[in-house]
């Protein structure tokens, strides 16, 4: 049981994004449940984005998946960056709906890119 725990622990602290999540608990700030928002115009372009992915995977344009791949990557650890940012302003309520707008736009970036690696 404690090393089912302890293990949990681990991989909370190691991935940057589960990491933002339970900082994001502990300061009382709201969950994705809670708080479903992304920015304007987001969700229009990863509907976008999503169409090139599938295209690019029906096509089996390697070339196109790995270049997606890797903008897709570069974009999360941004995201990622930036909510690192966020924590280092305030527990203000604002502040913790910011964090949690750009944990939905990393949630989804994330699940772009777990699509993309699940396919090769």
């Amino acid at each position: 049981m404690q090393a089912a725990l302890l293990n949990d622990a681990y991989a909370t602290l190691r991935d940057p994004f589960l990491r933002a999540e339970y900082l994001l608990r502990l300061r009382g700030g709201p969950s994705a449940a809670e708080h479903k928002t992304v920015p304007a115009g987001f969700l229009a372009e990863m509907l976008e984005l999503r169409g090139e992915i599938e295209s690019a995977l029906e096509n089996k344009d390697v070339e196109r998946v790995r270049r997606l791949k890797a903008d897709l990557d570069g974009r999360l650890k941004r995201e990622l960056d930036r909510i690192g940012g966020f924590f280092r302003q305030s527990s203000a309520p604002e502040v913790l709906r910011g964090i949690r707008e750009r944990l939905n736009v990393a949630a989804y970036l994330r699940g772009l890119l777990r699509d993309l690696q699940e396919a090769d």
